[in-house]
């Protein structure tokens, strides 16, 4: 009995051996998916893989940002893969062999061709579609918006879902104007509005819009991120893109992006000029009280920046990355404006006229210093990084009011001079701890410090001359700490990802007058949970769905309870007590395939406790007061639809609608409020692919009626068309826009109230032409990449 019970134990401890070396194999096949024409990495390309017996699915993965992808089987065999992309041919690669002694596999390179139909005259018709929607973002293919080549960063995010601007650039993302703005994945030194007219559209890459981020980011912004991502060369050798544009009334303007790409060190420079100069027309009417005041007037717009950025990349033994990134540019804007008045109260009426002159102006400068470290193992590294910035701000405002024979009747003048340092640290760690699951950490540290000197000055009528009001001017500093710590842990079960993350920040802020005695000092800290899962089913189709959880902080200035004069009709004040929005987001949406295009829906639930509102209420019987208040809480409801597909071989639309319930519920100077409505959005994108390499694409875009807490906006439609030519082997491109073609892009805004009431309109210049002429270059490559390249072709042609 005992050998029978020895032999029996014998036996099973060896069959559970065997099963365990049978269960524990582990085959491993590696590759990179990279676009054939500009050898670019593919990020989220579909790549699955099938038993070559059976044609049975055995699994499948997403490539990751750098196009990279890792598949594991857990037993030998003969296997083919399919790699598919939207907009891209479909590749296999077949006779893929897995063994005990062979079991990991590396592909290489895989070079996917963008989806073509041959004409007649054998010109590609087809190409990726200007956007593509991820699981955590939409990423926004600028060089496939022709009507927006020649302009700024502005004038591509007017055609980009989830974004509107208005006739003045400013932007919202999903109805606020509270969002961070990064610019290659950092946050930019300057103000969103002046960063974005400083960056030439032309050397846009992409753009991704990040309307629920994870713990990695800053919770800073009710609406997310929009990051700018700019172009670099990813070639060997020298190569480069030369811009020059022009167009009427004061409008030209050119970049040069050149990048040097050898072994181990990678580096480019850009340089940018652009003037733009903008006619408009306002007409406004005011009621405070018992007189009314109605006035006619022009504006005259200039934005004249340049730049100059510059980096470099040091790799160290495949183990360690060095990187230098260098910023200088300067920042211009001035506006000059002319209005008649019609002054009426009771049954008496006074005419007469002003002018005014506004600027804003300043040079910044960035130095940034990173390093990341790789172990052993994939994606196990240390990412860390230094930034210094500065930035000066000088604003001048004059404003005069004169009568029919043009005397002065009163005028006043106003310098604010201003300047900010900025410290950035970031430290980020990353680890697999098992083939589906990984954890990442961090630490970001953000310390500014900035100042602002303000003289007022008002017309002595007397004098003839300026003399300063010492109760008007001061002098305030701003000192900024934001300490953060984040985790995130990444799991996959099948094909379900989930992703977990808490960020926990504490800020201390602090705003002192040097010529008053006032000091005020804010500290808080902060808990941001975040919640991101998606699920693939059915190959291409996947459904998503998150939350977050994030904080508007007050700007520096909406907190100084001094009085300021914005211009003569508008003085500023702000609000000590306000205090910060707290934003809780939830999001869902599917992406899936539908006739042979693209369909994709989201839905989401944002609720902003602590809303601040930027009210306006009578200061005299001319003048508006402009302060901010916590006016309660607001809830949104919306959902966003886009299509993408290409009809008749030559045609490629692009619909994407929008629309939102809004509700706004709280109090403001002791009033209730509540206010409920529906906004929607509508844009519509025609691609045609001409014969002789042309392409022609029309844009229209409409916007409904919006409420806020105290006025209406108006609804405004607009349609730009651009047509493209190709030359070279399309390494020259002439690009003819025209932007608001049939002069509609007309905004309105009123304000009616029981004491006041106030209506504006404003027209843009229009229509606008534009003449860009851009030109891609490839120079200098080694010969050892030449012979590299063609082993490669070979490969491929193998597989």
């Amino acid at each position: 009995m005992k050998k029978l019970l020895i032999i029996l134990l014998s036996l099973t401890y060896l069959n559970s051996q065997f099963q365990k070396r049978e269960t524990f194999f582990q085959g491993i096949i590696r590759g990179i998916v990279l676009d054939k024409e500009t050898h670019t990495p593919l990020e989220y390309v579909s790549v699955s893989i099938f038993n070559e017996r059976d044609s049975s699915f055995v699994g499948g993965v997403l490539t990751d940002n750098k196009g990279e992808f890792i598949i594991k089987v857990n037993r030998p065999g003969l296997y083919f893969l399919r790699i598919t992309f939207l907009g891209y041919e479909k590749k296999e690669i077949s006779s893929i062999k897995i063994t005990p002694e062979n079991r990991i596999l590396e592909i290489g390179k895989i070079y996917l061709e963008v989806s073509s139909i041959l004409l007649e005259t054998k010109e590609v018709v087809s190409e990726p579609l200007p956007i593509t929607y991820k699981v955590d973002k939409k990423v926004i293919e600028v060089s496939k918006i022709g009507t927006s080549l020649s302009g700024t960063a502005i004038d591509i995010l007017k055609n980009v879902p989830s974004v509107s601007v208005d006739v003045e650039g400013n932007i919202k993302l999903r109805g606020s104007e509270n969002f961070l703005l990064y610019i290659d994945g950092r946050q930019s030194p300057l103000e969103p509005s002046d960063a974005l007219q400083q960056i030439p559209a032309s050397s846009i890459e992409k753009i991704e819009i990040i309307t629920n981020p994870s713990a990695k980011y800053e919770a800073e912004g009710t609406s997310g991120i929009i990051n700018i991502v700019l172009k670099k060369g990813k070639e060997e050798g020298i190569n480069g893109v030369i811009n020059l544009n022009a167009g009427l009334n004061e409008k030209y303007g050119g970049d040069i992006i050149l990048n040097y790409k050898r072994e181990n060190i990678k580096s480019f420079l850009n340089l940018n000029y652009n003037k733009r100069g903008f006619r408009d027309k306002i007409y406004s009417e005011r009621e405070i009280y018992d007189k009314e005041i109605k006035s006619n007037g022009e504006t005259k717009r200039i934005f004249n920046p340049y730049g100059l950025r510059a980096g470099i990349d040091f790799n160290i033994k495949n183990s360690n990355k060095i990187g230098i990134l260098a910023n200088y540019g300067l920042f211009n804007m001035k506006n000059k404006g002319f209005s008649e008045y019609e002054e009426i109260f009771d049954t008496l009426k006074n005419f007469y006229k002003t002018n005014g002159f506004f600027e804003r102006k300043g040079p910044f400068f960035e130095i940034v210093f990173n390093d990341e470290q790789k172990f052993n193992g994939e994606n196990h590294n240390l990412y860390t990084e230094f930034s210094y910035s500065k930035r000066n701000s000088d604003e001048r405002n004059e404003n005069y009011k004169r009568d029919s024979l043009n005397y002065i009747l009163s005028g006043n003048k106003r310098f604010e001079l201003g300047s900010s340092n900025r410290f950035i640290s970031r430290i980020e760690y990353f680890r697999p701890l098992s083939k589906n699951f990984k954890i990442e950490t961090g630490y970001r540290g953000e310390y500014s410090l900035s100042k602002d000197k303000t003289d007022f000055y008002i017309y002595d009528i007397e004098k003839e001359k300026f003399e300063i009001v010492d109760s008007m001017c001061h002098e305030v500093g701003y000192k900024n700490n934001v300490q953060a710590i984040y985790s995130l842990f990444r799991g996959e079960l099948k094909n379900a990802g989930y992703q977990i993350g808490l960020r926990i920040e504490y800020s201390n802020r602090k705003i002192g007058y040097s010529d008053k005695n006032l000091r005020y000092i804010f500290k808080k800290i902060d808990y941001f949970p975040t919640f991101h899962f998606s699920y693939e089913f059915l190959k291409l189709n996947e459904i998503f769905l998150s939350y977050s959880r994030r904080i508007t902080r007050p700007r520096d200035f909406w907190l100084e309870p001094i009085l300021t004069w914005m211009d003569a009709y508008n003085v500023r004040k702000g609000n000590p007590d306000l205090k910060p929005e707290y934003i809780e987001n939830f999001e869902t949406g599917i992406n899936k395939e539908i006739l042979k295009g693209s369909f994709n829906f989201e839905t989401y639930y944002r609720i902003i406790n602590n809303k601040i509102e930027r009210t306006r209420i009578p200061y005299n019987d001319s003048v508006f007061l402009h302060t901010p208040v916590n006016a309660g809480k607001s809830f949104s409801f919306g959902s966003e639809i886009s299509f993408n597909k290409n009809i008749f071989k030559i045609l490629t639309i692009n619909p994407v609608f929008d629309f939102y319930f809004y509700k706004l519920k709280g109090e403001i100077y002791g009033e209730k409020v509540t206010k409920g409505e529906i906004n929607y959005n509508l844009r519509f994108n025609l691609t045609a692919f001409i014969p002789f390499s042309s392409r022609l694409q029309i844009i229209s875009i409409y916007t409904s009626p919006s409420n806020s807490f105290q006025g209406k906006e108006k609804e405004f439609i607009t349609f730009d068309l651009s047509f493209q030519k190709f030359f070279l082997n399309r390494n020259l491109i002439l690009n003819l826009q025209v932007r608001d073609i049939f002069k509609t892009s007309k905004r309105g805004f009123e304000i009616d109230e029981k004491d006041y009431k106030y209506y504006q309109t404003f027209k843009h210049e229009a229509p606008i032409l534009i003449l860009t002429l851009t030109y891609d270059f490839r120079g200098y490559k080694p010969e050892k990449k030449i012979r590299k390249e063609i082993e490669e072709e070979r490969e491929e042609f193998e597989y």
